[in-house]
């Protein structure tokens, strides 16, 4: 059996450490399960799968492996709550990814490529950039003609309350729709009435608290405007010339909760 590495996870404060809702939180502990259960070497993969009498896919581990001289395939579920459809997977209809982002539940998850090139599937904790947040939204349905960075405060509050995407849907241009960053604010505005809270805009190279830590809002031409820790500041100024530095992008829970 090959020892699989699985490398830590690049930005690790963008998503949660909750990892029950998956079955394997990576491709090496999903390699080592079919290793042991199939005593055959082979390769894992992240796909989506149909299942029968369904218009809809599921998001699986396959394990591509020969059993003598022909190409088989074993499949696991990512996710804990779709195990009863396995056995629904249509094993020779897959489309293989490596680009995830999918809700289950209450919250949405991301592969990400880890240190040791494995593919971890994380719950996602904070969208900490614009591209991110368009993509979540536009996942749901929601055609967006507006976004920005703000922080909220409240004349019942001391300092900021917390810091939300400000957005604006085509179907209803004059409401401002709050997005919290960090999940860990998705409840921070509940018990205030819209005359207590006013945005204010958070603007290029500002300093603001998010999930009880310290970011800067950057900007880049071809991503907008994201959020990167501080004390990575110096550091990035540093290896600035250093092809292996990676920008921050992101999402928190249920964004409409």
């Amino acid at each position: 059996m090959k020892k699989m590495d699985p490398g830590k996870i690049p930005n690790p404060w963008e998503y949660s450490d909750d990892v029950e809702q998956l079955r394997f939180k990576d491709s090496a502990e999903a390699y080592r399960f079919f290793r042991k259960k199939i005593e055959i070497e082979g390769e894992v993969m992240l796909a989506f799968c149909k299942i029968k009498h369904s218009a809809d896919d599921i998001l699986c581990w396959l394990y591509l492996f020969k059993r003598n001289g022909t190409s088989s395939v074993a499949v696991a579920n990512v996710f804990v709550v779709d195990q009863p459809l396995l056995r629904f997977v249509i094993p020779n209809k897959y489309e293989f990814t490596n680009n995830v982002l999918i809700q289950c539940d209450d919250g949405f998850y991301e592969s990400i490529t880890t240190t040791t090139s494995e593919v971890a599937i994380r719950r996602i904790k904070s969208i900490l950039s614009e591209e991110k947040v368009l993509k979540v939204l536009n996942y749901q349905g929601l055609d967006v003609t507006d976004l920005y960075p703000v922080e909220i405060f409240s004349p019942k509050a001391k300092g900021a309350i917390c810091v939300c995407w400000s957005v604006t849907l085509r179907d209803t241009p004059e409401v401002a729709n709050w997005f919290p960053v960090s999940y860990d604010d998705v409840n921070a505005l509940n018990g205030y009435t819209n005359s207590d809270l006013h945005e204010f805009p958070v603007e290029i190279n500002q300093s603001v608290i998010i999930g009880g830590k310290t970011f800067v809002l950057k900007y880049k031409k071809d991503k907008g405007r994201y959020f990167t820790p501080k004390e990575n500041l110096a550091q990035l100024v540093r290896d600035k010339d250093n092809p292996k530095i990676v920008h921050f992008i992101h999402y928190k829970g249920n964004l409409l909760k």
